[in-house]
């Protein structure tokens, strides 16, 4: 799967079950949504809940961003990989109106770039971070993010209220988990995994 993703031969939905067919790990993740709730969730605790999960995916975009990229797939399940779709959040935030599913899809993608952009600044979103639906089968629709790794550190731009449910404002993928680096260990990390490397190139 992996030769065949780096030629070009494996088609979007061949690459999602190429994906889901790994465990998570530095370069892949899975979350069910981008910012729905799932399960029993008290009204007043909903809004909160839903920026506690959009704020946890940018974190990883983050971490891959910081690391050496990976890919994040949004309407899997993290826990057994069972691909549940994100339709149903398309129609809880969307499916007014009688949208249709393609513009419940582009509205979608406006509110996700919206966020991209107020977390990371624009050379990063240009050029390390890439997203598109999906189909896998008739209503059933996930959403795959790419991310390139970077030649900077990519610090979180956002407001204080993204902030406040993270720890940070910087990470690095380490394992399945996207770890947050502050004070010198965060220095450290930077001169190393980006200046360092910089460094030896001239050297050579």
């Amino acid at each position: 799967d992996d030769m065949l993703s780096v030629i070009g031969k494996l088609n979007d939905i061949d690459q999602v079950y190429s994906i889901i067919r790994g465990e998570e790990g530095p370069d892949r993740e899975f979350k069910q949504t981008f910012r729905l709730p799932v399960g029993d969730i008290k009204k007043k605790e909903f809004e909160v809940m839903s920026s506690r999960i959009s704020a946890g995916v940018m974190k990883v975009i983050n971490s891959f961003i910081n690391t050496n990229g990976g890919d994040l797939l949004i309407g899997v399940e993290d826990a057994n990989h069972d691909i549940t779709g994100l339709n149903p959040e398309l129609n809880h935030y969307f499916g007014g109106k009688r949208r249709t599913l393609t513009e419940q899809k582009d509205k979608f993608t406006i509110e996700f770039s919206r966020k991209l952009n107020q977390a990371f600044l624009e050379r990063f979103v240009n050029e390390n971070i890439s997203y598109k639906f999906v189909d896998i089968k008739d209503e059933v629709c996930v959403f795959h993010i790419t991310c390139k790794p970077s030649d900077k550190p990519c610090i979180i731009q956002e407001t204080s209220k993204l902030l406040s449910f993270l720890n940070g404002n910087f990470f690095k993928r380490s394992g399945s988990e996207s770890v947050p680096l502050n004070g010198q260990e965060k220095q450290d990390y930077i001169d190393e995994h980006f200046y360092n490397q910089d460094l030896d190139k001239n050297t050579l």
